[in-house]
């Protein structure tokens, strides 16, 4: 096993630090959508808006389960694991929890778009906009600028 670095700990307990943030807010969201199927008015819904509610709460728990899978091992293994291997599966992880955040959250939007509009064009606009929103956000922008940073870096060691 290779050498315990202290940079490397204090970048885990960053990141499980952030997992305890992030999976309340994701278990706040699975809630409100599992109580949709309980509402009167959720027959009325069209057969689609009912299936995407149900395709949305599987996101939400792919990604709660994609959180809680590192925190889970971390806790398990003996001397609680502070690896650099630990901490690309950590990230490998939050990757894979980041796929399913976005769908679980433009479905959830289409959703209460088709109950508030009544218009299934509406509500595909409502959800896929803020599908591709949070995809730039979470993914393209932050991909952006480690390919920016990256850059700048070869740049600078050139000029060296």
């Amino acid at each position: 096993m290779p050498a315990i670095v202290g940079e490397d700990v204090a970048k885990i307990q960053e990141l499980l630090g952030e997992f305890r943030i992030i999976v309340p807010a994701l278990g706040a969201i699975f809630g409100f959508q599992l109580v949709v199927a309980f509402q009167q008015s959720f027959p009325d819904l069209p057969p689609l808006a009912r299936a995407a509610n149900f395709a949305g709460v599987l996101c939400t728990a792919m990604a709660i389960l994609f959180l809680l899978v590192p925190a889970s091992y971390h806790r398990f293994t003996p001397h609680l694991d502070q690896s650099r291997e630990f901490r690309t599966f950590a990230r490998w992880m939050v990757s894979l929890a980041f796929v399913f955040m976005p769908l679980s959250l433009g479905l959830s939007v289409y959703v209460q778009a088709v109950r508030t509009f009544r218009s299934e064009a509406i509500a595909w606009s409502v959800g896929a906009g803020l599908l591709v929103l949070l995809v730039a956000a979470w993914w393209g922008l932050p991909l952006l600028l480690l390919r920016v940073r990256h850059r700048q870096a070869r740049s600078h060691a050139s000029k060296q």
